[in-house]
């Protein structure tokens, strides 16, 4: 606050031979410059009145903040044995966060690939027999052929003797005995075959079934081995990390979150008391330690704490700004204008809707300035509305000055 004290002008008489002329000499002072009172004016500051419009704003601060974030989990119990990214990084889809160590997990997963091993070893020593079995049962089948093709000539021979008288009816009733059996072990020995084909490939299709469940055992103990390297899996920012180095993570438990620096949010934290100003498309500049940032109101929160509201804004110019993540902000909502109002340059001691009194400058010199009482109206952090008592280009003295009980005083160069 800019506050400068009005020095007094000393007295001239320093004995009583010069009480006389010390008194008309202070008398002809006092004429001239009101109660004899001064300031220098590089001490103080001035401020021409105006004519114009007032956006009136509520002032607030927050944080930005990754609309699309995504939330890091351990896949498995582990220890933390490295932590390569700490939060404030930039990270990449591939970037290594943190890794993790779980020796039971790695003996599950050697012991899960040897049971892959031994089973692939098991399946293929199976289709093997399978392929001696069909073997021995054709070669079954067509010893079965030929012998019947044997029984058949000898069929042809034994009826051709009988009918010449060569042979006894026993005989050719036998051969063809032997014809009808061989047929019957034919067929017999096909539908064996055609059974065997069938329960051969439910054994495979059986196995199969086992090997898919042993590979997908597998594969998921992999994916649980690869992910304690966990890694960002997006460009962004790495938000929070709470973990340290040797502690022991569970299943789900958070290792990191991770916020894109492409699409944010500003959180602004308002006054609860002039929260009520605010509403829903309000336009926001949100200020960084660089730039500015313009967005609009997109969500009030209806919660209260420590008498503060949270608002939230969509940044409308993101691209090619140099902003990321939790990066602090100011932020001044626009909720009002006044238009065509007198107004003047904040004063740092003068609040919105006081009563205040103010030297003005005189409006034909400006080596003296009288104290005035005005009526200030709504401001904007930078500029003041004036109520009263004044006209544009009327100057005033905008520093706060001690005392303010001089009607009168003079401004020294």
């Amino acid at each position: 606050m800019d506050r400068v004290k009005v020095k007094k002008r000393k007295a001239f008489f320093k004995n009583k031979t010069l009480m006389i002329s010390g008194a008309l000499l202070l008398a002809l002072l006092i004429l001239w410059s009101g109660d004899g009172n001064e300031v220098q004016r590089s001490d103080i500051r001035i401020a021409t009145v105006e004519k114009g419009n007032i956006e009136e704003v509520v002032d607030g601060y927050g944080e930005l903040r990754s609309s699309n974030e995504k939330l890091i989990t351990a896949m498995t119990e582990a220890t933390v044995v490295e932590i390569l990214k700490k939060p404030g990084a930039v990270v990449k889809p591939s970037t290594v966060i943190v890794k993790l160590e779980s020796p039971r997990l790695k003996k599950e997963l050697e012991d899960s690939r040897k049971a892959l091993v031994t089973h692939d070893a098991n399946f293929r020593q199976l289709k093997l027999a399978q392929k001696q079995n069909m073997l021995s049962e054709l070669v079954i089948l067509t010893n079965y052929k030929s012998e019947y093709d044997s029984a058949e000539l000898n069929l042809a021979a034994q009826q051709q003797l009988h009918e010449m008288g060569s042979t006894s009816s026993i005989q050719l009733k036998t051969a063809s005995k032997e014809v009808d059996r061989l047929e019957k072990l034919i067929i017999f020995q096909k539908e064996k075959i055609r059974q065997l084909e069938f329960i051969e490939k439910e054994q495979l299709n059986i196995q199969q079934s086992v090997r898919e469940q042993l590979e997908g055992d597998y594969k998921l103990l992999l994916e649980e081995y690869e992910s304690l390297n966990m890694v960002a899996g997006m460009d962004g920012v790495l938000q929070q990390q709470p973990i340290s180095l040797g502690q022991n993570v569970m299943v789900g438990q958070e290792v990191a979150r991770i916020g894109s620096a492409s699409e944010m949010l500003a959180f602004i934290i308002v006054s609860q008391s002039k929260i009520n100003k605010v509403a829903l498309g309000n336009e926001v500049a949100i200020k960084t330690r660089h730039e500015t940032l313009n967005g609009i109101v997109r969500r009030i929160d209806p919660i209260v704490e420590n008498n503060n509201v949270t608002v939230e804004v969509e940044i409308l110019n993101l691209n090619g700004k140099t902003v990321r993540p939790l990066m602090r902000v100011d932020a001044k909502i626009f909720v009002d204008t006044v238009t065509n109002v007198l107004k003047i340059a904040k004063p740092s001691h003068i609040q919105q809707g006081s009563e205040a009194m103010v030297y003005k400058l005189d409006s034909e010199t400006s080596d003296v300035a009288h104290l005035t009482k005005l009526q200030f109206g709504r401001h904007n952090g930078k500029e003041i509305e004036i109520k009263s008592d004044v006209n544009s280009g009327d100057k005033l003295i905008i520093t706060e000055l001690q005392p303010m009980t001089d009607k009168t005083i003079r401004i020294l160069n």
